[in-house]
């Protein structure tokens, strides 16, 4: 301090430890007299030997050689920090070394230092300087660095904390298989007492292999200490808490210029390089990144609410302690519950909370609908039927609201007690294939799109007043949620084409950025700039070295990097992620897209796909639904070759309108008739059908209509004469109402029963009224559903008095018309009406029927019974059962002759009659279709109808025009005709195009090739024969 005492300091702590005992040791005495010619400075005649840490054995050792020739000096002193400080080499050109400690700091004054120069650096153009700086835990300072080191460290430390969460808590999902042999788990055996020669295996969760279940055992009530299953809870968001930063950085980085700016702004923090600094980059990334995950975190969060919605929906759950059913949140729900599930409006929801196998239904039969459109999109009911033991034993039947309803029996509830054994959890939505343990017996379960005891999650309960079923899967390991994958990470097209586009103009910036700096090099190198003396060539730097230019050329290159990085401008995706957000709140409010009969609004939940809208190019739709309102009206039929029905449908007024004529409207409906029915013909309503000549025909007709289905009746406190008809489709309640409007009245189902009366009155205008006709039950033996492949359905009922046993069949005219006795009179007749029927652009079904003996139904019953306990291969069985019946097959087991022509048969089905249902189009579909087709979409529509229903709807709908060329309009049936009928009436086109498809088949390349070339002139210049053009050239 000036004129005050000097300032101690001290070496004592300027160096690391590691080296004091290892790197700066002096060797042996013998290594130093061999090697060393002088010890330096530190010999006998100075000072400060004692201190230099030599032996004092080798005081006056002054080498063997001379000392002007020596290599070095032997000088090192272990306790000299200053000499371990300057033995460190320094990682850049720029550098900090600790000079000396001042162990009580500085006060504050004045001082004066004296620095001598006794090292001089001028020839290699150094520079030396003194800083003065506090000290921290952190060393000086300048703690830059070191900040950087723990920020580095705390984030590598998180991220393998999240990692690790992650992994035990979101482990891999398991490969799901489809067959699963039934097994018994065994539990572990037990130790061997008195033990002691086994070892112990300890592993981490995640390092344990998981536990694969062979075999899935269902215990209710559920036991003590039985084995847990997944829990009822289910998630659907993307992030956690923990996970949200860096999942949400990953992401937004898996983005090219995301990626490149980050890229950018750490290089241009390097202030040895960068012309301008980092911040010009770093908040412009920041902000982007932070408004990203601002709009993905506000996502997912929505997703979370969602999650804990459907989480904490009611449902009620028998409690073991009280007896009764308890009201619990979904998440709580456990396998082995017995859940019960009401449509009443008692705060608990009508959607099943989880995977059910149904034991009891509020219907006196057992069975129950679900709307199955968050499985499939299907709006038509699904048909269950409880099991008819357990539906007897846990209910009794009583009056509710005038109705008789199956009504539980909670003392038997109580002490039921079952186990079901069923496969492990997989993705199969409709399968289902377990048996059930109850009441001392063993009793086959199953599950099927329609039919069986299954009833999957997410599924709507209708028509039902209430289920009671036993928790099988739960949350994760439900159907739907293993057809559910985690959220993806969704990129759009157009991000897609923006990273090729940044890819390009990276491309573009790295060519600039490369000719600059070999330029920038080659100048460096040259005499201009070594003789240029206003550039000092003599005072160098990195990013001027004419001594090095690749290195000032690289310095250079990252330079213009930096500078030209605005080529590709960050505010690009900031304003993409804006549109998306102003289409996603115009999408959620535009009332154009409101539904008001189910009140429901339009809503973009995510805002990552929006613009793809625009860019869809192909639409793939199916009919009913989506372009009819799948409201079906029974609007003409035929019966013993006669067709009913006046009036015309919508598609033949679409047709005519088109074609800019008219049609008049149709007469209106008898007023006795029920609301809704608009079914018009004198010939058959009021009973009038008992004067035609065919009236034994019609009854059988319309007595099919009214036993051959599965839907359930009910009657309003109001009027009980009319009643509710719950079907399964509305295929079915058209049906069932049309024969009541014909006086044949479905009253009731009870169990298997089926209640039915047919009027006798003799006044038409009370033909429709119960009171005067007489109850007929009908038992209800067998019931085969409909499946794609033989696309009928079929029921074997029994008349209660008489014993007599029927077998009622309708399906599509392809599948029962093949089988109808030879002997009909007006078989040519009804497929001339069901041509018509379908050119209207009507559904049409056939009904047809045969009377069983007491020993075909007992030979294919045993059949039935022993194909129903299957555990594999069940339904394939009895779908083979229900063509061996229908198809009156010589030998049971076999195939359905549509598909096998070896099968055996014999036509012995009577042709009842046929129904044509007409659906209404959607309002305004034509326009929409039009619409679309001016935006250069293609649309395609799938529909199983007839081919000419298909076309007829398809111009309605304006989705077919008159100048199209129409390429094939071939059905299946015709392709497979051995006799080549519809060949006779084909176009040319239709034929080439037969013709190559058979040589594909064949693998005939050259056929193909040659039938295209010469076909095409044959069709013509249009489109078929630019497609035969193309196919030709395709194939060469």
């Amino acid at each position: 301090m000036a004129g005050g005492a000097p300032v101690n300091w001290t070496t004592s702590g300027i160096s690391w430890e590691d080296g004091a005992d290892s790197k700066y040791v002096s060797k042996s005495e013998e290594w130093l007299r061999q090697n060393c010619y002088s010890l330096g400075e530190h010999d006998l005649g100075s000072g400060n030997f004692e201190s230099s840490g030599f032996a004092p054995s080798l005081a006056g050792f002054s080498g063997t050689g001379d000392v002007s020739t020596s290599r070095y000096h032997c000088w090192r002193n272990v306790s000299d920090e200053t000499f371990r400080i300057w033995m460190r080499t320094a990682l850049l050109s720029n550098f900090w070394k600790l000079h000396r400690i001042i162990p009580g700091g500085l006060k504050k004054g004045i001082y004066h230092m004296e620095v001598g120069l006794h090292y001089s650096v001028w020839p290699f153009k150094g520079t030396k300087g003194v800083v003065l700086s506090n000290a921290t835990p952190l060393g000086t300072n300048r703690r830059k660095l070191s900040v950087a080191y723990l920020v580095v460290g705390a984030f590598s430390l998180f991220g393998a904390f999240v990692v690790a969460v992650l992994r035990l808590t979101k482990p891999r999902a398991k490969k799901p298989t489809v067959e699963y042999p039934l097994a018994t788990i065994c539990p572990p055996p037990a130790k061997a007492q008195g033990g002691g020669g086994g070892m112990m295996h300890i592993a981490l969760p995640a390092m344990r292999p998981p536990h694969v279940e062979s075999e899935r055992v269902v215990v209710t009530p559920i036991p003590e200490g039985g084995h847990v299953f997944a829990t009822n809870f289910v998630s659907t968001s993307k992030y956690t808490m923990l996970s949200f930063v860096p999942l949400n950085l990953m992401l937004q980085f898996q983005r090219t210029a995301n990626l490149y700016f980050l890229c950018i702004a750490v290089l241009a923090s390097i202030s040895i390089i960068s012309p301008l600094g980092g911040s010009t980059f770093w908040i412009p990334l920041i902000t982007v990144l932070g408004a990203t995950a601002v709009k993905d975190g506000a996502e997912d969060y929505r997703r979370h609410q969602s999650d804990l919605e459907e989480n904490n929906r009611q449902t009620e759950v028998l409690d073991a302690a009280s007896g009764g059913f308890k009201v619990v949140p979904w998440w709580e729900v456990r396998v082995g519950d017995l859940v019960r599930v009401t449509t009443i409006e008692d705060g608990c929801a009508a959607m099943l909370p989880c995977d059910l196998v149904l034991i009891a239904s509020s219907s006196i039969d057992g069975t129950a609908f679900l709307e199955t459109a968050n499985l499939d999109g299907e709006t038509n009911l699904k048909l269950r039927d409880a099991l008819e033991i357990v539906q007897r034993e846990l209910t009794r039947e009583e009056v509710v609201e005038g109705n008789e309803q199956a009504v539980l029996d909670m003392d038997k509830v109580r002490g039921m007690q079952c186990k079901i054994h069923c496969h492990p959890p997989d993705m199969m939505l409709y399968e289902f294939n377990a048996r059930i343990e109850v009441f001392g017996e063993e009793i086959p379960l199953n599950g099927m799109s329609s039919g069986g005891q299954f009833l999957q999650r997410s599924t709507k309960l209708k028509n039902t007043k209430w289920v009671l079923g036993a928790c099988v899967y739960t949350g994760r390991d439900t159907k739907i949620q293993m057809n559910m994958n985690d959220p993806p990470n969704k990129v759009s097209d157009i991000e897609k084409s923006l990273n090729s586009f940044i890819f390009l103009l990276f491309g573009m910036l790295f060519t600039i950025c490369t000719v600059g700096a070999i330029g920038a090099g080659v100048f460096v190198d040259s005499d201009t700039a070594k003789g240029s003396w206003y550039l000092m060539p003599q005072n160098t730097t990195v990013v001027f070295d004419p001594g090095a230019p690749a290195v000032t050329g690289l310095i250079t290159w990252l330079t213009y990097l930096i500078l030209l990085s605005l080529l590709i401008p960050i505010s690009l995706y900031v304003s993409i992620e804006m549109v998306k957000t102003v289409i996603m709140l115009v999408i959620s409010a535009d009332r154009e897209m409101y539904v008001e009969e189910d009140d429901l609004p339009s809503k973009a939940r995510s805002s990552g796909l929006c613009e793809e809208l625009g860019q869809v190019s192909y639409i793939f739709s199916d009919k009913t639904g989506t372009l009819t309102q799948n409201l079906m009206e029974f609007k003409k039929c035929s019966v013993a070759g006669v067709e009913y029905g006046e009036g015309y449908c919508e598609v033949e007024r679409a047709i005519a309108r088109k074609n800019g004529s008219s049609l008049p409207d149709d007469p209106p409906p008898p007023e006795a008739c029920d609301k809704g029915f608009k079914f018009v013909d004198d010939r058959l309503l009021f009973g009038k059908w008992r004067e035609e000549k065919d009236r034994d025909m019609i009854e059988q007709f319309f007595f099919n209509l009214m036993v051959n289905h599965t839907a359930q009746v009910e009657y309003g406190s109001s009027n009980p004469d009319f009643p509710l008809f719950q079907a399964e489709s509305p295929d079915e309640g058209a049906f069932v109402s049309a024969a009541r409007n014909m006086g044949f009245f479905f009253t009731k189902r009870m169990m298997r029963d089926v209640h039915t009366r047919v009027s006798q009155s003799p006044d038409p205008s009370k033909a429709n009224i119960l009171h005067d006709s007489k109850d007929v039950v009908w038992t209800l033996l067998a019931s085969n559903a409909f499946d794609n492949n033989r696309k009928r359905t079929s029921i074997v009922i029994q008349e209660a008095g008489t014993g007599k046993i029927l077998l009622l069949v309708k399906g599509a005219d392809t599948s029962v018309m093949p089988f109808v006795e030879n002997e009909c009179p007006y078989f040519d007749t009804t497929q001339q009406h069901i041509d018509k029927f379908g050119d209207q652009g009507l559904r049409t079904l056939v009904f047809a029927g045969r009377e069983l003996s007491q020993e075909q139904w007992g030979a294919w019953d045993a059949l039935y019974q022993e194909a129903a306990k299957l555990p594999e291969g069940r339904e394939a069985a009895l779908q083979r059962l229900a063509s061996t019946l229908e198809e009156d097959h010589r030998s049971p087991g076999n195939p359905s002759a549509l598909f096998d022509a070896s099968t055996p048969y014999q036509k012995t089905l009577k042709l009842h009659g046929v129904t044509a249902l007409e659906d209404k189009l959607q309002v305004n579909v034509g326009d929409c279709i039009a619409q679309l087709a001016k935006a250069m979409i293609k649309i395609w529509v799938l529909t199983g109808d007839k081919v000419e229903t298909a076309i007829n709807i398809g111009y309605a709908t304006a989705l077919l025009l008159n100048e199209m060329e129409p390429l094939l309009r071939l059905s299946q049936d015709e392709l497979l005709d051995p006799e080549d009928g519809w060949r006779q009436n084909a176009t040319p086109l239709e034929l080439a195009l037969q013709e190559a498809i058979d040589l594909c088949s064949g693998k005939d390349v050259a056929g193909v090739i040659a039938c295209c070339e010469r076909s095409a002139g044959k069709v013509g210049g249009g489109e078929g024969g630019k497609a035969l053009e193309q196919a030709g050239a395709t194939a060469r």
